[in-house]
């Protein structure tokens, strides 16, 4: 049997070394790695390289008397988890590749951090029954999950629980469930006033919804495959990393509440050439447009628009072209002045 603390710590270096830049993205700066149960990676050598089987077995959880699995030993493309089961603890079955399809027990109702982190060949996910909570990068890195169902129970969704699944094409929420809502493949809240996953798998044009408030933190995070964002009338925030690395996205116009666009908001959209922040914009936060066009314009209709959080904050990348265009004694100038950027003053 392998030393389970040497276990421990090989798999906290490697979702160290994994997480070191997406952990900025996803405010997991405060993970703590020593929450996770050392209990739940005791794999022996021997079971390493077991030949998969098609199904698990009773013999392969181990599950304490308060219905807690603790350790999967097993190997099998079907995993069937007890009935007993009602939480599945951190990181229970971390990168067991073979897995390619997951039956949840009905008294199911957590689970917990990293529980499925890393298994890239699972299908698809019924999170019905009796499921609640869902941890923080519980299904992190599932490649090749195409749908996911969240039932009426889901309460809660931690942080990263789903991103790397980017193949996703079919995400559907319980009419039911009062948490969350879907609305064109995309979750939402159950008012529709915050949006907070995108699959990486929608494209093209992406239409908000009309109650829309705020977009969430790494909400579309990755999805290259965007290449405009139709906007509303109400949507005031936009937070941290929202649409990081969208690649393709051509045009973003905001609608007449905007009043906050967070830090690295559009961070790495290399396309997006001209942005406009209406005059209800109050604050832009650092690093912005960071990694964006290498040739772009910015203007800014407030006179007063806080820009980045300190006066050392910058908003672009040292290599990018940038003409900002504002008022007379407005913030915007200051900034190109300090910055050493050309400035065109609105008439």
């Amino acid at each position: 049997m392998l030393n389970a603390q040497k276990t421990f710590k090989r798999l906290s270096m490697c979702l160290l070394s994994s997480l070191s830049f997406q952990s900025l993205a996803f405010g997991l700066e405060s993970t703590n790695f020593n929450d996770v149960d050392n209990k739940n990676f005791e794999v022996s050598e021997l079971q390493e390289q077991k030949k998969i089987e098609a199904e698990s077995k009773s013999e392969d959880f181990k599950v304490s008397e308060d219905g807690v699995l603790t350790c999967y030993f097993g190997n099998a493309k079907k995993v069937i988890v007890p009935d007993t089961v009602k939480a599945i603890s951190s990181g229970v079955f971390w990168e067991h590749n073979e897995i390619e399809q997951i039956v949840f027990s009905e008294e199911l109702t957590t689970i917990e951090d990293f529980a499925f982190y890393g298994c890239e060949n699972i299908k698809s996910l019924k999170l019905g029954g009796k499921i609640q909570g869902i941890g923080r990068a519980a299904f992190y890195n599932c490649k090749n999950l195409k749908e996911i169902f969240i039932g009426e129970n889901v309460s809660e969704i931690g942080e990263c629980a789903l991103f790397g699944c980017d193949n996703v094409t079919k995400f559907t929420v319980d009419e039911n469930n009062k948490t969350y809502s879907s609305y064109n493949s995309m979750l939402y809240s159950k008012d529709k006033t915050e949006l907070i996953y995108c699959p990486a798998t929608v494209s093209g044009v992406v239409k908000l919804h009309e109650d829309l408030e705020k977009i969430a933190t790494n909400a579309f995070f990755n999805c290259t495959k965007i290449t405009k964002v139709i906007s509303n009338d109400k949507l005031k925030y936009i937070d941290e990393y929202a649409f990081y690395n969208c690649c393709n996205l051509k045009e973003f116009k905001f609608g007449k509440e905007i009043k906050k666009i967070r830090s690295k908001a559009f961070e790495g959209c290399k396309l997006l050439e001209n942005m406009v922040f209406p005059d209800t914009v109050t604050y832009v936060g650092a690093s912005v447009l960071v990694g964006g066009a290498k040739n772009i314009k910015v203007t800014f209709l407030n006179k007063n628009t806080v820009i980045g959080e300190n006066d050392d904050d910058k908003i672009f990348s040292c290599d990018q072209n940038v003409t900002i265009y504002g008022y007379e004694d407005s913030t915007a100038q200051t900034y190109a002045e300090k910055n050493k950027r050309d400035f065109v003053v609105i008439k």
